[in-house]
């Protein structure tokens, strides 16, 4: 009987030869005997190593988000302002006795509360796109990129889902190699 190993590359494992003990033979018998021929040895290729995944889309989308977040505070800030503006301006048109229904002494002003609402309405909506925007488009898609395996990893070859007891209820945890 015969043994030789080959490389780990697809294509060496089709060229790897078959071990055959001798026919006609029992179990054993001629071990330790050479072989009378020499199978082919498949021509060994080095595996290149694991190419390490770039860090820059990763910072950059970081940086993205952090710019987001930012964008999103600069106008909950702003749209708080403005907001405060149009109660300040409803309060002095409540105070003179006023209101904007049906008073058309006080026009202009309650445009200009019209306006101010307007504004914060406005500056609200962008905060709350740049918040979606930073969170979850942004950073969700770092981490993605930085916790995705690579090419070469290995995949991986269970899931167990198990029950976990808890004081209130029953949870599960799914627990894998990767």
């Amino acid at each position: 009987m015969a043994l030789a190993m080959a490389a780990a590359k697809s294509e060496a494992r089709e060229a790897a030869p078959v071990v055959r003990a001798a026919e006609g033979s029992a179990s054993g018998a001629g071990a330790g005997a050479p072989a009378a021929e020499k199978p082919p040895v498949a021509p060994v290729e080095p595996m290149a190593p694991p190419q390490q995944r770039s860090w820059v889309p990763v910072i950059a989308l970081g940086a993205a988000s952090a710019v987001g977040l930012g964008v999103g505070v600069g106008t909950t800030v702003a749209s708080n302002s403005a907001n405060s503006e149009a109660r300040a301006q409803q309060d002095k048109i409540f105070a003179e006795g006023g209101g904007c229904l049906a008073s058309p002494s006080f026009a202009g002003q309650c445009a200009e509360l019209h306006r101010a609402g307007e504004r914060a309405g406005r500056l609200g909506d962008i905060a709350l796109g740049s918040y979606i925007a930073s969170g979850v488009v942004l950073a969700t898609a770092a981490l993605t990129y930085a916790l995705w395996p690579g090419k070469n990893a290995e995949k991986a070859t269970a899931l167990l889902v198990l029950p976990e007891p808890c004081v209130d209820g029953v949870g599960f945890v799914m627990v894998s190699a990767w």
